[in-house]
């Protein structure tokens, strides 16, 4: 049974951020590699021309690869970092590990969306010469493919982001697991040989 003491709290507030601003970066990296070779979001939305379902199906597997692999890195590291509990029980403290990977996720998620609505908000402000001519008349096929294109992105991005929560919890209980026993991953990250 865990002993309670209201001095301290439960939340590793600094293991939280630590594995947010670990997620966010690796997003924002990977986010610019993928944008580099064509698979941005933002190419395929609003577009001029007719978009293929390979290549929605391309860029919604380059999301979802991002995603999931920056929860994980951001969900395990909380989990490795937050401070133990004394006399926790094994189920106890992995759920307080997974609490700490769904706030990473949590703060993660929050802050692109603050920096993307930032964003959206600048671009909004932009002179109307910046924005690229558009056609004056769109074809049907067009402003159905582009309908289409924002319902797939919308549902395509909400399932995303909850499988990224499912895989924070999952990796940060991973990381309080290997913290609990001391797994040495030297063999693997070590850079003294």
């Amino acid at each position: 049974m865990a002993t309670y003491n209201p001095t301290t709290s439960y939340v590793s507030w600094g293991a939280i951020l630590a594995g947010a601003v670990l997620a966010c970066a690796f997003s924002i990296v990977m986010v610019q590699f993928g944008s580099a070779i064509g698979l941005s979001v933002t190419g395929i939305v609003g577009s001029d021309v007719l978009v293929t379902p390979q290549k929605v199906f391309a860029i919604g597997f380059w999301v979802l690869w991002i995603q999931v692999m920056a929860s994980g890195l951001g969900g395990y590291i909380a989990g490795r970092l937050r401070q133990p509990l004394e006399n926790a029980s094994t189920h106890e403290s992995e759920v307080r590990d997974g609490a700490h990977g769904l706030m990473v996720w949590a703060t993660a998620t929050l802050a692109v969306f603050v920096a993307g609505s930032i964003a959206a908000a600048l671009a909004a402000l932009a002179p109307e010469a910046v924005e690229p001519a558009r056609r004056a008349v769109e074809s049907a096929e067009l402003v159905a493919n582009q309908k289409a294109i924002a319902v797939i992105t919308a549902f395509s991005a909400a399932a995303i982001s909850l499988v990224s929560g499912i895989v924070a919890w999952f990796a940060a209980t991973k990381g309080g697991d290997h913290r609990d026993n001391e797994t040495d991953l030297s063999g693997y990250f070590s850079f003294k040989r």
